[in-house]
């Protein structure tokens, strides 16, 4: 029966083993294999952070939870959460190298003293960002391809149902396997997009991940901002709809669960100029007053309203000034169910 003091021996001894293959590993390389500069490292860590996500995903999602609301939490929760973490997972990977270990088993095996469970979540830390590489490879490739389609086909994004048509298809988001099948190149445009990643994995920190980081973060920036002004210039995309331009989208994405009413106090022309109101402030509905009605007005205790919204226009009777206002809640409340 193996004595416990020899039991730590050996464990002791798998331990070093352990780290003398990483040292002997990372040591040949990372002398030769390291960030030339701070500049580098800096757009790597931003290029790992900033993805297709910010772009397409998180102005949706900060217009459904909230908007403005949403977006002051997750503003405190970046520096209160996001930038110590950031911070920590830094220096521990800065201290792991000083010690010679320049992978995450190495580095949570140096750091716990040989924790045998470290090491295990170690390996985990490489896995994980593995796999959503492997992910986010496959979404490169769909905007790689989308974008050679609108250079060679651009038929297709004539109208809006033909670009979704096209956008599901290509995607396989109608979950058939067409994406695959069909003769879109998606499957070959995978494949080389896999394979140019892990050409620039192989190729190492310097001459790969920094110097693509390097060329084509400022690409990104660049490109960013020549949406971000093409977007502002872009006014009102569909006359027909003057509702839905830019700026109340902006508008929108700060603040989307506010309603707009509007008050119209007419003597001529009622309906049409409260009608014309109503479509130049971009409001949900308006309660039109008018003074031609007896018993409506500013002095008498009643008053008579009518209520028009996109749906059409809804009389009411002369009621007391405290009816009305509840009718005017009670619109507002099934304008907010609606929306």
């Amino acid at each position: 029966m193996i004595s416990r003091s020899f039991q730590k021996s050996l464990f002791s001894l798998e331990n070093e083993a352990f780290f003398v293959s990483i040292s002997s590993m990372s040591s040949s390389k990372a002398q030769q294999d390291e960030w030339s500069g701070k500049i580098g490292v800096i757009l790597a860590v931003a290029g790992s952070a900033v993805g297709l996500g910010n772009f397409l995903r998180f102005p949706g999602l900060a217009a459904q939870y909230g908007g403005g609301a949403f977006m002051v939490a997750y503003g405190l929760m970046l520096v209160l959460v996001g930038v110590p973490v950031a911070w920590a997972e830094w220096s521990i990977g800065r201290r792991g190298g000083q010690m010679g270990a320049h992978c995450a088993p190495g580095v949570f095996w140096y750091l716990t003293k040989g924790s045998r469970l470290w090491k295990f979540l170690g390996v985990l830390a490489v896995l994980g960002p593995s796999s959503v590489a492997f992910y986010y490879m496959v979404v490169e490739a769909w905007c790689c391809g989308y974008f050679w389609k609108m250079l060679t086909c651009p038929e297709v994004f004539a109208t809006a149902e033909g670009t979704a048509q096209t956008f599901f298809s290509f995607t396989g988001m109608y979950g058939d396997g067409s994406a695959l099948l069909s003769d879109n190149g998606l499957l070959w445009i995978v494949s080389g997009v896999i394979l140019l990643n892990l050409g620039i994995i192989y190729r190492g920190i310097s001459r790969g991940i920094e110097m693509f980081s390097r060329w084509f973060m400022p690409l990104l920036l660049l490109i960013s901002l020549v949406l971000l002004v093409r977007i502002l210039c872009i006014g009102t995309p569909d006359p027909s709809y003057p509702d839905r331009s830019i700026e109340q989208g902006l508008g929108y994405m700060w603040n989307p669960g506010k309603v707009l009413v509007g008050f119209a106090l007419e003597t001529n022309d009622e309906q049409h100029n409260a009608e014309d109101k109503l479509n130049r402030k971009n409001l949900d509905f308006i309660v039109l007053n008018s003074l031609n009605d007896k018993g409506a007005g500013f002095r008498y205790d009643t008053n008579k309203i009518s209520i028009i919204d996109r749906n059409g226009k809804k009389d009411y009777p002369l009621k007391s000034k405290a009816e009305v206002a509840a009718d005017i809640v009670d619109h507002l409340v099934e304008v907010m169910k609606r929306e």
